[in-house]
């Protein structure tokens, strides 16, 4: 047996086989839903938006020592 063909056709069932494991041993309740936003998503308030290069001083740069 070559290589190629046994090595295309053990991925096709390994994938065959945990497709069908997954289909049958995870519940429908646990798949996620496509048009549900996540829960991470969604807020009560939004901070302001706020430039970060707009409210540095210039004390805030510090410069770097190449010594250590």
């Amino acid at each position: 047996m070559k290589l190629r063909p046994f090595v295309c056709g053990s991925s096709v069932i390994l994938a065959g086989w945990l497709a069908l494991t997954f289909v049958v041993h995870v519940p429908p309740s646990h798949y996620q839903k496509p048009d549900a936003a996540p829960v991470t998503a969604v807020t009560r308030h939004q901070a302001p938006v706020v430039a970060a290069a707009a409210h540095t001083p210039a004390a805030a740069v510090f410069s770097i020592s190449a010594s250590r």
